[in-house]
């Protein structure tokens, strides 16, 4: 910045507009006229402003596909608004190798630009997440954070949630516990080889058939909450959607759609398709052997189902297993 940056606009009396230009996003600024003649300087009075945030971009679905044995390939599309074919921007065929049980994309180190957790199996509750950066075109990501301690146990699910709106990301990992008891466990991501640390936890709201748990800010409040997939039948899902805990809390509910997820769903995600500021969810749905179907539902407030705002048809077929929202690229 300039020591002291002033416009000039000329000479002459009456007055006068001024332009200005190359202003950062989420910026406050303080301005005055000024006018210069013989007699010196004069100032006119101090006006504050802020300029406008940066409008979202919509993200990305990030599928992982089997390819054979421990052989996992990552694919980033394009999110789907309507029914379209999601377009290829990234594969990463190297950095989900190895017994990967799950996988969360989210802003882990509050760059703005999301990263991929992988979550593998090292041995039968001996588990490791490694932190890689997302690709963009053909690369393998860049390793930046392993945590060999916290997720130890029986873990089920992952997700990226930001519990306090600051930017940057936490994981939340749900463990079985017992048939039908569920913990959920929120930590910070790692930077370097490093434990997380515990930043909540909740032993109520995801007691159930939980299958599967999604972080995203569903009602653009600029905080997350978590969305979980409760199984009670065979072809019969539930979402319910709740508060994120910070400290040991249980969740409030805040939406539930029992119609949305029905079918042969496999996996769930948190992702803003449109780029308003505001998450939906993506189911992938089995058709086939390797015919899968990915939709997008706006997120349930109170009892409702959720709305359905686009699909791909195309782009998730093959071996998927996994899908996470990615943000940022």
């Amino acid at each position: 910045k300039r020591a002291n940056p002033h416009n000039h606009y000329g000479a002459g009396t009456g007055s006068y507009v001024s332009q200005i230009t190359g202003l950062s996003a989420n910026t406050t600024y303080y301005v005055r006229a000024y006018a210069t003649n013989s007699a010196g300087t004069s100032y006119g009075n101090q006006a504050e402003f802020k300029t406008l945030a940066t409008a979202p971009k919509a993200d990305h679905v990030a599928v992982l596909k089997n390819n054979g044995g421990l052989d996992n390939n990552l694919f980033v599309y394009t999110a789907p608004v309507g029914v379209q074919k999601g377009t290829l921007e990234g594969t990463d065929w190297w950095s989900g190798d190895g017994n990967t049980v799950a996988m969360a994309g989210g802003d882990f180190d509050g760059n703005g630009v999301d990263e991929i957790a992988y979550l593998k199996q090292a041995a039968a509750t001996d588990f490791t997440l490694f932190v890689y950066t997302a690709p963009a075109g053909a690369q393998k990501g860049t390793l930046i954070g392993t945590d060999n301690a916290s997720y130890d146990g029986v873990p089920v699910a992952l997700t990226a949630v930001d519990i306090d709106g600051n930017g940057t990301d936490e994981i939340a990992v749900l463990k079985k516990a017992g048939p039908t008891d569920f913990n959920l466990y929120i930590f910070t991501a790692p930077t370097g080889v490093q434990k997380g640390a515990l930043k909540g936890g909740d032993w109520w709201s995801y007691d159930g058939h939980s299958v599967a748990i999604a972080g995203g800010d569903f009602d653009g409040d600029r905080r997350d909450e978590i969305a979980v997939l409760k199984q009670p039948g065979v072809n019969d899902f539930t979402v319910q959607i709740f508060t994120a805990p910070q400290g040991i809390q249980q969740g409030t509910l805040k939406g539930t759609d029992k119609w949305s997820a029905d079918g042969n769903t496999v996996a769930m995600a948190g992702l803003d398709s449109d780029g308003d500021g505001a998450d939906e969810l993506a189911i992938l749905k089995k058709a086939g052997a390797t015919d899968f179907n990915l939709y997008v539902y706006s997120a349930p407030v109170g009892a409702q189902g959720g709305r359905f705002k686009g699909a791909d048809w195309w782009s998730c077929d093959g071996q998927s297993r996994k899908i996470t929202g990615v943000k940022g690229l």
